[in-house]
């Protein structure tokens, strides 16, 4: 599995590193940002693209939320499994 080191939405939006175990990260949420306007809408629409591309192709998928959603150079990425358990089996 492939560890992403710029973490998932969900790091972005409570400010975490990815690397944090997952209590320490999400147990007490201290900080949270809004998105900017421009954020939301650029990850909104690769996210629509991406579950466009896999419904077309036929390929379910049904939980999708900011954990699974990695970011990788401005771009989301759909993982089938959210970042801190692929940090957990990477180590």
């Amino acid at each position: 599995m492939m560890l992403f080191i710029s973490g998932s939405l969900r790091d972005h939006i409570c400010e975490t590193k990815p690397k944090i175990s997952f209590l320490k990260k999400y147990g007490s949420p201290k900080h949270t940002k809004p998105l900017a306007l421009q954020e939301i809408q650029l990850y909104g629409r690769q996210i629509l693209e991406a579950l466009v591309f896999l419904h077309e192709k036929g390929i379910p998928y049904g939980h999708l939320h900011t954990g699974n959603i990695i970011l990788v150079d401005g771009q989301v990425r759909i993982s089938i499994l959210q970042n801190t358990i692929t940090i957990h089996h990477t180590k």
